[in-house]
């Protein structure tokens, strides 16, 4: 039993192996035939089979009549030469109705213009006169054979009977070569290649024609004796052709409506491909002009250039626009975004149009196209459709940079007129995935103008944090109406803020590579961006009337990061031109916190809040670097207010920490003024002490009973935060390179005695097991001695 099962097995796997080679080889056969067949049987099917037809048509006519010894000829010529001719006209005429009902059929699906371009055929004109000739050829010999048929010898007769067959054959080729040319022409894909082509071939004439007369024009002497230019003639010449453009014009136009008829047919893909047929032809006029461009006053708008091209590209991107608006009705998200991608294409192959004359700061073509995209954009808001604000703003991504490296900066007030309008409309319907793209923009934006080389940077900066400061506003008022989460929009615009710290941080790299006059405009760049982001915190903090969100940690952790690349700058010698500026600079970044506090009438006390005080205390650590004492001594007082302030500001529970801990900050300061002797700042640091702790006992322990001490807070909570900063010292110094608070800013620039010396001087107190208690004891001594 078990051979047999093994013998079955064995047999079931043989035939298996056998059935699959089987059909494996099927296969490959098969596809092997269809791709023979596609690339060479189908592509050269009719000139294999007209070669074959035409052999056979030779075989018959010099071997079948040779038998006959011109015998039909001479009995029956007449008959021979009237029915063919005959029977040409009437297969001619048959065609010809069948041809002219398939095109008449055609034009219903397409323009009446499309009409026009498929009957007019050289072929066909060329074919029915060749026919013609046979058929009155025929009739002349069958003429002929009526008076005699014994005028032509032997040899003659067998030479027309062979010649008439051939040429009956070639008559059939003929009229089916005519039907099959035409049945081609019909399709839709065949109409657009006979467009495209028609057009580049009549494009290409008037570049001929235009350069003719520019030589014509460039050759005739001017009254200066200097030579004309070349270009500018050229382009003088095609100003004058504007009536040929038109008839480009009109193709476009059948274009457009071919586009609707095949839409409203269900061919969606055709329909399409006419769009981009459209395109393509725009983009050829573009390389024709790409060389020889005008601008020309606008006759709407005084001191605004335009482009001689603005008529001819006007209607055609009107068009774009309004099949772009209706794929938005429609919610056809690959029309949309094919007409946009159309637009975006346009916009980048305009930038590498030159303009004849002085250099143009404007590129007239680029800010129509880009303009109609906008248009577009606008549209798209208003139905609210995501996947058109997707792909537009997906554009600008691509725009922007071509843009502000071809010096087309201006156009960027336009940009951001669209871009606010996408965001506000993505924050107010939570379209996330649009406000994230909204964001990337604006982020290459800032990254062009900061490393590009542009005129009027500082202008174009200002004008870039304006908007940001408005998009940043408009967070916070849909944030405190409720229309939105808190964590929502505001996530996405760190990553802004975060941006200009980094570039500040590239830019001071590449300052310090740099030589001479390219590292002077370097450390410009980098002033005019910390300046100016410096501003836009100032409005934002005027504004939000908040210092307890989210974002007002990021802003204070920028804050942090650029004021440290000023120090580094203000230490560095090669900076000494920029020195005087990032002083004043870095005295603004440390009164920044400071306004995000001002005039708010209740604060909570969070890590977010927390940052501002850090952010002070860390700008003066670092600034003793660079013996900046005034700092060290405005700092002291902002911190001082801040907790004051706190008593009545802050909001929810009170516990009694935050001020203290304001105030141990300040005492940060101290630490380093007193190691670095500067007494004044240390004096006001002690009064300012002193006050605190009156109004802080006053607040929190007033109304407590007598010879109660509390357990929480302790009375003298700035003195026990500062030596707890003592007993943490060494594991602050080992978590100094990780983390980066204001501690461990401080623990980098003093040592532990430092410490105890500023407790001593203050409170007169100090670790017992501190090193400065020798010290200390020997000039209580020699005070006694004095004595």
């Amino acid at each position: 039993m078990n051979i047999l099962k093994n013998i079955t097995n064995a047999f079931g796997k043989v035939k298996k192996i056998i059935v699959y080679y089987y059909l494996f080889l099927k296969f490959k056969i098969k596809t092997l035939f269809l791709h023979l067949y596609n690339k060479y049987i189908h592509r050269y099917s009719f000139a294999v089979l007209s070669i074959v037809y035409f052999t056979l048509i030779i075989i018959i006519s010099f071997y079948i009549l040779k038998l006959a010894n011109g015998s039909i000829l001479s009995e029956g010529g007449i008959r021979f030469f009237t029915a063919s001719g005959a029977m040409f006209g009437s297969a001619l005429a048959i065609v010809f109705s069948l041809t002219i009902l398939l095109i008449q059929n055609a034009a219903q699906r397409s323009s009446a213009g499309f009409f026009d371009l498929v009957a007019k055929d050289k072929f066909q004109s060329a074919i029915y006169w060749v026919i013609t000739f046979f058929i009155f050829a025929f009739f002349s010999l069958a003429i002929i054979f009526t008076s005699s048929s014994n005028i032509f010898s032997k040899e003659t007769l067998n030479f027309l009977a062979q010649g008439s067959l051939i040429v009956v054959g070639l008559v059939f080729w003929l009229l089916y070569f005519l039907f099959r040319r035409i049945r081609e022409k019909i399709k839709p894909n065949n109409n657009l290649k006979i467009i495209e082509s028609s057009s580049y071939e009549y494009l290409n004439k008037i570049k001929k024609l235009a350069s003719e007369v520019a030589v014509l024009y460039s050759s005739k002497p001017s009254e200066s004796g200097e030579p004309i230019d070349k270009s500018l003639a050229e382009a003088t010449a095609y100003r004058g052709f504007q009536s040929y453009f038109s008839d480009i014009n009109n193709r476009l136009d059948y274009l457009f409506d071919f586009h609707d008829k095949l839409y409203n047919s269900q061919e969606k893909k055709m329909a399409r491909n006419s769009l981009t047929t459209a395109y393509k032809i725009i983009l050829k006029y573009f390389s024709l002009r790409s060389e020889s461009s005008l601008v020309v006053p606008s006759a709407d708008v005084i001191w605004v250039g335009v482009s001689d091209s603005q008529s001819f590209l006007t209607p055609n991107l009107e068009n774009f626009v309004s099949r772009g608006e209706f794929y938005i009705n429609k919610n056809d998200s690959v029309g949309v975004t094919h007409i946009i991608n159309i637009l975006k294409s346009l916009a980048i192959n305009a930038q590498n149009i030159k303009y004849v004359g002085p250099r143009q700061r404007s590129n007239p073509i680029f800010s129509q196209c880009r303009g109609y995209l906008d248009s577009l954009l606008v549209s798209a808001v208003k139905n609210n459709n995501m996947e058109a604000m997707f792909q537009g703003v997906r554009a600008y991504q691509e725009i922007i940079p071509v843009m502000i490296a071809n010096g087309c900066e201006q156009d960027l007030y336009s940009v951001y007129n669209i871009l606010d309008k996408i965001a506000f409309h993505c924050i107010s319907n939570r379209l996330d995935v649009v406000w994230k793209e909204v964001i990337k923009v604006y982020d290459i934006i800032l990254q062009a103008l900061v490393l590009k080389s542009i005129t009027d940077r500082r202008l174009y900066l200002r004008n870039y944090f304006d908007h940001i400061s408005s998009i940043t506003l408009f967070v916070f008022l849909n944030i405190r109406t409720k229309s939105i989460q808190d964590i929502y929009a505001s996530v996405e615009l760190d990553s802004i803020f975060y941006r200009v710290s980094h570039l500040a941080n590239v830019l001071y790299q590449i300052a310090q590579k740099e030589k001479n006059d390219k590292r002077d405009n370097t450390q410009l760049t980098f002033v005019r961006l910390i300046e100016e982001y410096r501003r836009c915190l100032r409005e934002i903090s005027e504004k939000i009337k908040t210092a307890d969100h989210a974002l007002v940690e990021t802003f204070a952790k920028t804050i942090i990061d650029i004021s440290c690349l000023m120090v580094n700058c203000i230490k560095d010698e090669k900076w000494n031109k920029q020195k005087e500026e990032l002083i004043r600079i870095l005295g603004w970044y440390l009164h920044q916190p400071s306004w995000f506090t001002h005039e708010v009438k209740k604060i909570e006390s969070n890590l977010h809040f927390d940052k501002l005080v850090e952010a002070v205390s860390v700008i003066v650590i670092i600034s003793f670097d660079v013996n900046q004492d005034k700092l060290a001594e405005d700092a002291i007082e902002i911190l001082f207010k801040l907790a004051m302030d706190m008593f009545e500001k802050e909001s929810d529970s009170k516990y009694g920490y935050t001020e203290p801990r304001i105030m141990e900050r300040a005492c940060y300061i101290g630490i380093l003024a007193l190691k670095n002797k500067k007494k004044d700042i240390v004096e006001n640091l002690k009064v300012n002490l002193k006050v605190f702790q009156q109004k802080f006992e006053e607040y929190y322990f007033s109304n407590l009973p007598e010879g109660v001490e509390p357990t929480s807070p302790k009375k003298e909570l700035v003195r026990v935060e500062v030596m707890q900063l003592r007993d943490e010292f060494y594991k602050n110094r080992r978590e100094a390179d990780i983390l980066k608070r204001a501690e461990h800013w401080l623990i980098e620039r003093v040592e532990i005695t430092d410490i105890d010396w500023f407790t001593f001087e203050m409170w007169n107190m100090f670790d017992a097991s501190s090193p400065i208690s020798e010290k200390i004891e020997k000039k209580e001594n020699d005070k006694k001695k004095k004595k």
